[in-house]
């Protein structure tokens, strides 16, 4: 029975990502292009961790063995909170704590279900979701005799999930259950994540050419650029020209824009408040003139509560799945038929 030696290896199982990156000798599973990592590695080392956590990216594979494991090594990390989790046959059974920084993580998963998934003769489905907020290089996988579980996805389709920190995710612990992950199961779509803490619209972060072909792509920016931009008039324009090239690039892509007016009840100043305000109205007026579906942020978490939240800000486990509900309701009906 094979023995999987690093992320090349393990591409065939993986999902989430766009390919591999490498840093000093090792292999990483990407969820950019070599374009984007390069324009996030100029941009600062907080920048260029945060691009190559494994927000969104799970290892999934049928199996009957009585046992697997799996041994990585933390490269980096910019939340302590987001773990790894093993599923089988669609349920969380396990979620481990990530390993700390260039320390090496071991986890060993016990099957529980011996009867195995429908149609798969005794082989369990098992999912390993890796961590949003850490740099995860897998060095040695032993899922015994595994194969693809082909049945059970059929052919699928591609969302691309753009966005700051709160489709990055890396506050939830528990990543298989955060909100892009709930959309995309509704949606019966594969993805990749490819939010980033803190970020803005910046049509530079974009490729300069489709590196896939998705079907639909949600844009979650907004929050940051009205910290960052001294009014709607200075910040609108970055808008624009991110959404200008975002259709250039995916021409037949859906495209969705949230506003980021979920954020309006948090703890802030009313200038700020009001800014949020004003930039969610303009930004989605701005997103429906250029052909987008738009989705508006204050209807995503109805009841602005703390439960919601690791910190005020960012989401929990409870917030995503409520975040996620929120979304789902907005969307049009027929985005879900394949």
């Amino acid at each position: 029975m094979p023995v999987y030696k690093d992320a090349q290896e393990l591409l065939p199982f993986a999902h989430g990502c766009a390919g591999l990156f490498y840093e000093n000798g090792l292999a990483g599973l990407s969820r950019f292009t070599q374009k984007q990592l390069d324009f996030y590695a100029a941009r600062g080392e907080t920048d260029y961790i945060r691009s190559r956590c494994s927000a969104g990216i799970y290892i999934e594979f049928a199996t009957d063995a009585p046992e697997i494991s799996f041994e990585y090594k933390s490269l980096a990390r910019v939340r302590a909170e987001s773990g790894i989790d093993i599923s089988e046959n669609g349920v969380l059974v396990e979620s481990h704590e990530a390993a700390v920084p260039l320390e090496t993580g071991r986890i060993i998963y016990r099957r529980r279900d011996t009867d195995g998934a429908e149609g798969l003769s005794g082989r369990s489905i098992i999912r390993i979701t890796l961590s949003c907020g850490t740099v995860v290089i897998p060095t040695r996988a032993d899922f015994g005799d595994a194969i693809l579980p082909e049945g059970k996805s059929g052919n699928r389709r591609l969302a691309l999930f753009y966005g700051d920190s709160i489709t990055q995710s890396a506050f939830n612990p528990n990543p298989s259950l955060s909100w892009f992950s709930y959309a995309a199961a509704h949606l019966r779509a594969e993805y990749i994540n490819r939010g980033i803490g803190a970020f803005i619209f910046d049509e530079n972060s974009l490729p300069d050419e489709a590196d896939c072909d998705p079907d639909m792509i949600f844009v979650e920016y907004g929050a940051n650029d009205v910290d960052l931009y001294p009014d709607c008039d200075a910040a609108l324009p970055h808008a624009e020209a991110y959404l200008a090239k975002l259709r250039r690039i995916y021409p037949d892509a859906r495209m969705f824009v949230l506003s980021p007016d979920f954020q309006s009840r948090r703890v802030m100043g009313e200038s700020e408040r009001a800014m949020i305000a004003e930039y969610s109205e303009r930004l989605l007026a701005l997103a429906s003139r250029m052909g987008m579906t738009t989705i508006v942020g204050k209807r995503l978490l109805p009841d602005f509560e703390s439960m919601y939240f690791c910190d005020g800000v960012h989401l929990n486990t409870t917030g995503s799945a409520v975040f996620a509900h929120g979304l789902i309701n907005q969307l049009p009906s027929d985005i879900f038929c394949s």
